[in-house]
């Protein structure tokens, strides 16, 4: 609610027809809820939608437990950026991906419920971001 307006200031400044925004934040909208997804593309699949699109196992390895992988894939819908910037690490099948976070190992950790309390649950955040080894800041 707060970048609302300084996204439409800017969408106003650089003069952006309308149509094209449409498009491009209708394609954005897609690939951001399919990269999120539990989708698993069989391999031959995944291979051929990862050179435009980011899936969902290469969202994964960005959000894994293992810190290399944490600085890659950042993305959000078309691979080129990564690609261009040298972050793109496709080398991990989606089975061997940890996503799991210190402190929400069950199932009921992590329910919605819990999900939406969480950052208001400064205590709890702040002793697994300190134990987790995950640094505050990432390049992503």
């Amino acid at each position: 609610m707060v970048s609302l307006p300084f996204r439409a200031a800017q969408i106003l400044l650089m003069g952006v027809d309308p149509q094209a925004l449409l498009v491009w934040q209708s394609f954005l909208l897609f690939t951001i809820m399919f990269h999120h997804s539990n989708i698993q593309l069989p391999e031959r699949a995944e291979n051929a939608v990862v050179r435009f699109v980011v899936t969902p196992r290469m969202d994964g390895i960005h959000r894994s437990t293992e810190l290399e992988h944490q600085d890659s894939n950042c993305a959000g819908g078309l691979t080129l950026w990564d690609r261009m910037h040298g972050t793109l690490k496709l080398d991990i099948r989606q089975n061997e991906i940890d996503i799991r976070r210190e402190g929400f190992t069950t199932p009921e950790q992590v329910t919605l419920p819990q999900v939406i309390v969480l950052p208001f649950r400064e205590e709890l955040f702040a002793g697994t971001a300190a134990t987790s080894g995950v640094p505050e800041q990432n390049r992503c």
